[in-house]
């Protein structure tokens, strides 16, 4: 029980005061110095020395994956040339091995028996040989295929392992 006489109150009032100056001063002062000291100082760095340096390293990595699909076009497109000269020719040398056997069986009208048991033999050969090319074209078909899934998955691993 403290006495509540007219001095008591004005001095408690007095503590009052003090203390709400107190807050207030601690409140939009010492807060406000505190931020300015401390948070301005990390946005600052953040700002000035940690953006130049991530805008550094997406520029590096841009770089890098444009350097890696401009390997990956050009290997792409080094690929589907000899893939189209490799068919070009097979067609050239089917063509001309026709044309052989046309002007074969043209010329010896005595040996067309002969000729065209050995055109029937070619033929089949030429089959065989258009079944195993097929083949080969399909195996290397399924490589490019393959090795363009394996340079997007080691561009899309590089990429990730960069960021």
């Amino acid at each position: 029980n403290v006495p509540t006489t007219p001095t008591t109150l004005v001095s408690l009032e007095r503590r009052i005061i003090k203390l709400d100056t107190a807050m207030t001063t601690h409140t939009h002062r010492t807060l406000h110095d505190s931020k300015a000291k401390n948070w301005d100082t990390l946005r600052s760095t953040i700002q000035h020395e940690m953006m130049p340096a991530v805008r550094l390293e997406s520029e590096k990595g841009d770089k890098r994956e444009k350097s890696i699909v401009r390997r990956f076009e050009v290997l792409s497109g080094v690929i589907a040339r000899k893939r189209a000269e490799e068919v070009a020719e097979r067609k050239a040398t089917i063509a001309m091995l026709q044309k052989r056997l046309d002007d074969a069986v043209l010329d010896d009208q005595n040996k067309a028996e002969e000729f065209l048991q050995t055109i029937q033999n070619l033929r089949s050969k030429l089959h065989q040989e258009k079944a195993e090319r097929k083949r080969c074209d399909r195996k290397v078909l399924d490589k490019i295929t393959k090795s363009t899934k394996a340079m997007k998955r080691a561009l899309l691993e590089h990429v990730g392992s960069t960021n």
